[in-house]
């Protein structure tokens, strides 16, 4: 059997490379999208394992490559910033986001920059906000809601119960409030804040009502320690490293013969 191959098939395909020569921006803005994605994938099925199943997901997302930017961006949206927080701290190794009583701590001079809280237990929104009100940490912006001596005399008259909270710095200071103000004094207590509780009780005297400490020891609510050097528990550069030797030249042909059938079909 004999046959050929007619001369203007041969033009044809000739004509779809010349012209595929002029697309070359499109395919290597389609191979940089398709790696990206792939990318993007293998970053969230990983992270998904590394926080033990729960969905940040979404947080991880792309800016693709366009005609005007030549490359592509995997990233963490701003709008979950709990999420992103999760993802600095275990993700890539970077410090926690500051809480709010550890930023006025560190502000008041009472914790080091490099030092964190962590609680003893599950303390309420309401407790946070008398820890710094007592301390007097507020400042000048919120300087009414620092305990006063008035202020204190108060609130022990609206309630049978009553806590006084102080801090112990790392340097065994401890620092309370006495009627308004912060006095300083040296402490074999553990770094963190402390509590102690008292209630009203019938006193020596009829009539007389007087105040009992309810536990004989201060009881620690959050502990100061040490800034952890957390873990990196993913390395973006180490999965797009192995995507694209796994999988980068079939992204690449693929970018290829996608612009070529659409060259093709015009």
């Amino acid at each position: 059997m004999k046959f050929s191959i007619d001369q203007s098939d041969l033009q044809k395909i000739a004509n779809k490379f010349s012209n595929l020569q002029k697309q070359m921006p499109d395919i290597r803005k389609s191979a940089i999208n398709n790696i990206a994605f792939d990318v993007m994938d293998s970053t969230r099925k990983q992270i998904q394992g590394a926080f033990n199943g729960k969905d940040l997901s979404k947080s991880i997302l792309i800016r693709k490559a366009t005609n005007e930017r030549d490359y592509a961006e995997i990233y963490v949206d701003d709008k979950f910033r709990w999420k992103q927080n999760a993802l600095n701290t275990l993700g890539v190794g970077q410090d926690r986001a500051r809480k709010g009583l550890e930023r006025l701590l560190i502000k008041a001079g009472y914790m080091k920059p490099y030092e964190i809280l962590i609680p003893d237990g599950k303390l309420s929104g309401g407790q946070y906000t008398k820890i710094a009100s007592q301390l007097q940490l507020f400042f000048k912006e919120g300087f009414s809601a620092n305990e006063t001596a008035s202020s204190r005399k108060k609130n022990q008259a609206r309630s049978g119960v009553h806590s006084r909270f102080f801090i112990v710095t790392s340097n065994h200071f401890a620092f309370t409030n006495d009627l308004g103000a912060i006095k300083k004094r040296k402490t074999g207590l553990a770094p963190g804040v402390y509590v102690l509780v008292y209630d009203k009780v019938e006193g020596t005297n009829k009539g007389e009502k007087v105040w009992r400490r309810l536990a004989a020891e201060p009881i620690r609510l959050l502990k100061i320690a040490k800034k952890p050097n957390y873990k990196k528990m993913y390395n973006i550069e180490e999965i797009f490293r192995k995507v694209y030797e796994r999988r980068g030249q079939k992204h690449i042909l693929d970018a290829f013969q996608h612009v070529f059938n659409k060259v093709g079909n015009k």
